[in-house]
């Protein structure tokens, strides 16, 4: 069953997104049933009215260990860019812990003025 979760994430190049996440919550699991994903990124900073997002359908999966040193590098970096420290890539590869995920963008949009899609990928 489909199931929208928030998540701290960090994102590399346009489409490429990495976040932690325990294997057996239910948003983890679903991905390993179904690893087509969607996801919407906005500035919750903004009055609603005046932000726009981006839409993505992507396709997400456990980082496997071959993808580890690069996922773990974009994700530790951008925790470390927002003051929140440094992770430790041991915990990250317990699988009793928060592992890391990461989603590659099929198609992505942002909506004009309109309420009309603008491809960005």
């Amino acid at each position: 069953m489909p199931w929208a979760t928030p998540v701290w994430f960090a994102a590399g190049e346009l489409g490429l997104f990495v976040w932690a996440s325990k294997p057996g919550a239910r948003h983890s699991r679903n991905i390993s049933a179904n690893p087509r994903v969607s996801l919407v990124i906005f500035d919750s900073a903004k009055a609603p009215g005046e932000g726009s997002a981006l839409y993505v359908s992507a396709d997400a999966a456990p980082v496997d260990e071959g993808g580890f040193e690069d996922a773990f590098a974009l994700y530790n970096a951008r925790s470390e860019s927002q003051g929140l420290g440094e992770w430790d890539p041991a915990k990250l590869r317990d699988p009793a812990r928060p592992r890391l995920y990461r989603a590659v963008a099929r198609e992505a949009f942002v909506l004009d003025d309109h309420d009309e899609r603008v491809t960005v990928i």
